[in-house]
Order: C-alpha cells, then structure tokens, then sequence
C-alpha cells in the first residue's frame, strides 16, 4: 500500500468516526459534567450556561440519577473526541498537501480524559470497546524471534529478555504508558520472515506501527544493515513518520528517555 493511499483511507475512517460522533452529541442533553472531588467524596456537577455573560450555572446530580451524569460524561467524552480526531485530520492534511509544518496528533484534553478513572467509570462500554480488543490484542500468544539468544542479556519487566538496555527503557515507557506492543514478533514482510524490535498498536485507533531502534549507527557494518532494512520496509509499504518509529542511538549520543516518550505521545496515544 503506498503511503499516499495509506493516508486516504485513515482519514476516510477518520471522517466517518467524526460524524458518529457529532450525531451521538446531538441526541445528549444540554451542559457539561464537571467532577469535584473532596477528600475520598465525589460529586457530579451539571454545569449549563445561563444567559447572563455566559456564565455557567452548577446543579448537583444525586447518586441516585447516575444514568444523567453518565450521559453527561459520554457528551464531554465525545466532544474531546471530536476535538482529537480534527485535529489528526488536519495533521493528515497537511501530509497530504506535503505541508512542513509538523502539529501534534493528540489533544491533551482527549489524553487527560483517558487517565481519569472517575470519569471514565461513567462512560458506556461501548465506548471503551476498542480499549478491550487492544488488551486481548497485547495478551494473546505470539512467537518471537529465536535468532542469537546468547545476545538477549536485559530483562524487562515481564521476565522476557532483550538485547539492549535501550530496548528495555522503550518497553518500560510503552508500559508506563499503557500502549499495546510486541517484542521481537515474527512478522511477514514480502517474501521475508523479520522480527521488528516491537510491533504497537495506537491506544485510540489501533493503528499499527513497527518500531524499529538502531543502537549502534556510528558502526559501518551496521549502518549498512540500517539501509537493507530501510528498503525493505519502504519497499513494502512502512514508511517512516507514517506507520514506522524510529530511534538511534550511537556511542556518543546514547537513547533520551525524551525522545522515547516524545514518540509514544505523538504517534500511539
């Protein structure tokens, strides 16, 4: 699949989970939810706006009328929804168009609404459905590489061992921040059986990405291994920035847990 019509049908799929959106906002009540915490206590506020200076008015929701503050919190959830995916759109438009100028791919509205679990305790399950497949996704039986075992000498946390302390700071990153991924899966490419360092998956939309980190870029021979495996995977549809990570790392300018984490949060969540 080229990368032009890559791009097409993401943001097809993109468009059409953005009218879905807008047409469940539409059936919601008017207002927003706001949840104040004090001490271990939780309350639910119906927040409306007034007609005077657009003020907002706070009404309390007892626990007893969950499914309103629910519906409440599915409306929020959906509008930070739509926010994120125009704003992927118009990241995608800008490739399209060849635009230079580089946008975040995710909200932080969208991001800080993922890692509240009182709110996200309110919402349907549908909505979370795609969350449940991603975990099936990570916990399913997969067959890893068993090329050169003698060199995987760093634990990860799950037990499994890795060949670099690099590879080990991307897993702990991937995990702390909850994104699906493979270590070393045996993957068809072509006519070639490859095992990509690790295999992710988007927290929101499942998309697929091989990440790739190249430790020891100042060594010609591997240099050249860099370049084979470049084309193999542009040859084969992985193009970089688009549904291929990369790292680097040399002697000189080992692996910056900031860029680890600059990745994850522009590419898989």
């Amino acid at each position: 699949m080229t990368q032009l019509k890559q791009l097409q049908e993401e943001k097809t799929f993109l468009y059409n989970q953005l009218q879905k959106c807008k047409r469940k906002i539409d059936l919601l009540p008017d207002g927003d939810l706001r949840i104040e915490k004090n001490g271990k206590y939780l309350k639910w506020a119906w927040m409306r706006a007034t007609g005077v200076n657009g003020k907002k008015e706070r009404t309390y929701i007892s626990k007893e009328n969950k499914d309103f503050a629910s519906k409440l919190a599915l409306k929020t959830f959906l509008l930070a929804k739509v926010q994120d995916i125009e704003l992927q759109l118009l990241t995608i438009d800008q490739q399209l168009n060849q635009s230079k100028k580089k946008t975040s791919t995710t909200s932080k509205v969208w991001k800080d609404i993922l890692t509240d679990s009182d709110f996200c305790s309110l919402l349907p399950m549908e909505e979370i459905a795609s969350i449940d497949e991603l975990a099936a996704w990570q916990a399913a039986p997969y067959e890893r590489s068993s090329e050169h075992p003698e060199t995987r000498t760093i634990e990860m946390q799950d037990g499994t061992m890795c060949r670099s302390k690099s590879e080990r700071q991307i897993d702990d990153e991937l995990i702390r921040y909850a994104v699906p991924h493979r270590y070393e899966c045996c993957m068809q490419l072509g006519s070639e059986i490859i095992h990509p360092d690790f295999i992710v998956r988007n927290k929101r939309t499942g998309k697929i990405y091989i990440w790739e980190h190249f430790g020891r870029m100042d060594k010609e021979n591997y240099f050249n291994y860099f370049i084979y495996k470049m084309r193999l995977y542009i040859k084969n549809g992985y193009i970089p920035g688009v549904n291929l990570i990369m790292t680097f790392e040399t002697d000189t300018q080992p692996l910056n847990i900031s860029e680890i984490r600059n990745m994850i949060e522009l590419y898989l969540i």
